[in-house]
């Protein structure tokens, strides 16, 4: 091949390229989140939302439920993020594993708190309370949410519907830590239904709009700059 046919097929291959559009550092996108996540709760506080309960504490079924949202809400939305980047596949078993893991413990003490639990009437498990907390756990993590869904947006996540369903459940569950600390109904029935569990109902009617909003958001970013 000569020298000047050489030449130009590279610069025919440079004027094919297309610049590569930069994505930020998974750990900004999760410290973002994170921040969205505290922001939101301290807001929904100042707002006149019930209080931290301090009294709750000492039961190791609250803290077992809490500790395995909050594990469940950083697996989640680490699986999000890594997804998607190229390489990223540990990031993603890890994250896969942490949810996993957390899922199970907070199912695993709610159903184990209500196994334990004396009959009470219906008042802290009735559908009202439950749903009042499920809204506010969604609305509480629908914004930390969203912010992954424009990260995998610019991303190359190969299941991107997937994905978002994790950064769904990721934010939720946050959002249901917010709500599992400061909910004034203290039935063992209600903290399954409404806190351990909502993560999944609630991302099951959200998944639908944010992946379509996602792959919107991708669309537009994948045409000519």
């Amino acid at each position: 091949m000569s020298t000047q046919s050489t030449e130009q097929l590279l610069s025919e291959l440079a004027r094919d390229l297309t610049p590569v559009r930069p994505i930020a550092r998974l750990r900004s996108v999760l410290l973002g989140a994170a921040a969205i996540w505290l922001l939101a709760s301290l807001v929904h506080w100042a707002l006149g939302a019930p209080r931290p309960r301090t009294g709750a504490w000492g039961d190791p079924a609250f803290v077992a439920i809490l500790v395995g949202l909050a594990l469940t809400g950083a697996g989640a939305l680490l699986t999000a993020v890594a997804a998607a980047v190229p390489g990223r596949d540990a990031a993603v078993r890890k994250g896969r594993g942490a949810t996993l893991a957390g899922a199970l413990l907070a199912f695993g003490a709610g159903a184990w708190a209500v196994a334990l639990a004396e009959p009470q009437g219906t008042p802290a498990s009735g559908f009202g309370p439950g749903l009042s907390c499920a809204l506010r756990a969604s609305a509480l993590g629908v914004l930390p949410a969203l912010l992954l869904c424009a990260f995998l947006a610019r991303g190359v996540a190969q299941r991107l519907s997937l994905a978002v369903v994790f950064a769904a459940v990721g934010g939720l569950a946050l959002g249901a830590v917010t709500v599992h600390t400061s909910c004034p109904y203290g039935g063992a029935l209600h903290a399954l239904l409404a806190h351990a569990l909502t993560p999944f109902v609630a991302a099951l009617w959200l998944a639908l709009p944010l992946v379509g909003l996602t792959r919107s958001w991708a669309g537009r970013r994948s045409g000519p700059d």
